[in-house]
């Protein structure tokens, strides 16, 4: 009987004991370096842990944006949650963990409680359909922000191309200077010459491609990096419109207000050898399919593809790039809409429920806040930090510790990235578009996107899918629409539930603290 009594005990103090592991992420190896974030974060998670008596058997610290793909410690905490029984993940809030639906993904297989320390939540397997909702939608707009925040940036830029002055870090043979107010390029006196060089000996001498690269090396051309200069490199400078005092950015050409290399007969004879006298016209005349890019073969995994037969018929098939598959056969554009359609006919939101899930977000809406806080505290703590490092970086060449090549290109590098850092900054008020009023537009979107994709025209429907969908695939006879979080959570609910679904599926459940 002892024996069994020593067992029992044995048996609920190893249920008893949970293990976690601990993560924390800051956006760029500079806060790492600085310290800016890490402590805060791990002690945060530390003192969480002890207070709830789970026993940490390692922790993570990332220091790279999570919108790189492949962070080491990320994925190191996947596969060390996957071969060893691991209670629990525990981050400071949900951005720190993912900000795209992949990790969500990856993260979600792992059958593990998340503990969102900051936010005061934790998902389970177990969770409500409701909370599991709340958290997707949470996670599609933190990435909805970053896309907003990208996008002002990326039109901060297209302006300035706009306006004649090249936006990023200068091309090769030119340098970033600051003139007046503004940044800009000026050429690069010592290779300015030598680039021309390689124009006229291709223009005018004959020279192939592969001897217009012998004369670059003999000539003393490498690449930025001291490295010889690839063939491919010769075509790349030979093909740029920078050369010649035009931007192109976006595949929009200006006319810049830089020096060119070289006259624009040069560089379009250039252009004329190059292509021969069947230059390739994209751009003009090029048919826009409605589904093309958007389907890959259920079968091999290439592209699907379209094609016009008798001038108004569209039909949709595999390219077979990796020879004859079951997905070669075509099907109609028109049934391709039809069984879209069909798909999204089932994805809808009771209004009594679209409202309770409204007012769940809007309960949130501290937590989102506090999220935009936070980004404006980072890029100020960058901003500075790159005033800092220029300050040094001129008292060291007044002292004659930096080599005046070294400090032209730091300061060129270091002024740049200050300046889209500002840029990110002023923009950061545009793109703070209400997390509540972005969630809530998801939400609408779900319960009416059947009727809105009706409705669209061809462009409209593509704008549509983009949001709804990622890698649906074509099988040869049907279309397989997958759907992305939040939508494909709202899908299932509504299947599961049926015809005859009960708002209690979706409703909190009773708070276990006041019990």
């Amino acid at each position: 009987m002892s024996y069994g009594r020593r067992s029992a005990r044995k048996a609920v103090k190893v249920q008893e004991v949970q293990s976690a592991v601990l993560y924390a992420r800051v956006s760029t190896k500079e806060q790492e370096q600085e310290g800016y974030s890490l402590d805060a974060q791990l002690g945060l998670l530390r003192r969480y842990a002890q207070d709830r008596g789970l026993q940490v058997i390692a922790e993570f610290v990332e220091a790279e944006t999570a919108k790189e793909a492949g962070r080491s410690e990320f994925q190191q905490m996947l596969s060390l949650v996957r071969s060893k029984r691991v209670s629990a993940i525990l981050c400071e809030k949900i951005d720190r963990l993912y900000r795209n639906l992949s990790d969500r993904v990856k993260v979600g297989e792992l059958a593990v409680a998340l503990h969102f320390v900051k936010e005061g939540t934790i998902l389970t397997p177990s969770s409500k359909s409701h909370e599991k909702f709340i958290h997707d939608i949470k996670l599609v707009v933190a990435k909805n922000y970053i896309d907003n925040l990208s996008e002002e940036t990326r039109k901060g830029m297209e302006e300035k191309a706009r306006q004649g002055i090249w936006p990023s870090y200068a091309p090769y043979g030119y340098i970033n200077v600051v003139s007046g107010a503004k940044r800009t390029i000026r050429l690069d006196k010592s290779l300015a010459p030598k680039i021309k060089r390689l124009f006229v000996a291709y223009a005018d001498e004959g020279l192939s491609l592969d001897s217009v690269r012998r004369l670059a090396i003999e000539i003393g051309l490498r690449s930025r990096n001291g490295n010889r200069i690839h063939k491919s490199g010769i075509a790349q400078i030979l093909s740029n419109p920078i050369y010649c005092g035009l931007i192109q950015w976006n595949r929009h050409v200006y006319v810049g207000s830089h020096e060119p290399v070289v006259s624009k007969e040069l560089f379009e004879k250039v252009q004329d050898v190059m292509h021969g006298r069947n230059r390739n016209k994209t751009g003009f005349g090029v048919l826009e399919f409605t589904y093309k890019g958007m389907l890959t073969c259920a079968h091999c995994g290439c592209a699907i593809t379209a094609e016009m037969k008798k001038g108004k018929y569209v039909y949709y098939h595999c390219t077979g790039r990796k020879g004859r598959c079951p997905g070669q056969k075509c099907i109609e554009e028109e049934q391709v809409t039809t069984q879209i359609s069909n798909k999204l006919r089932g994805l809808r939101i009771d209004p009594e429920i679209l409202e309770m899930l409204r007012r769940a977000l809007l309960e949130s809406l501290t937590e989102e806040r506090a999220f935009h806080v936070d980004q404006r505290e980072s890029l100020e703590a960058e901003c500075k930090s790159l005033e800092a490092k220029l300050e040094a970086l001129y008292i060291d060449k007044l002292n004659g510790q930096v080599p005046l090549s070294a400090y032209d290109k730091l300061k060129a590098k270091w002024e740049l990235e200050l300046d889209q850092g500002q840029l990110l900054l002023s923009n950061l008020g545009k793109a703070q578009s209400s997390y509540f009023e972005l969630g809530v537009s998801l939400l609408e979107l779900g319960s009416n996107c059947h009727s809105r994709f009706e409705k669209a025209n061809s462009k409209e429907k593509r704008e549509l899918l983009k949001v709804l969908c990622s890698n649906s695939l074509y099988d040869g006879r049907y279309v397989q629409l997958s759907l992305q979080e939040p939508f494909k959570s709202m899908l299932e609910t509504c299947e599961k539930n049926g015809e005859n679904r009960e708002i209690e599926n979706w409703l909190p459940a009773k708070d276990s603290n006041l019990d």
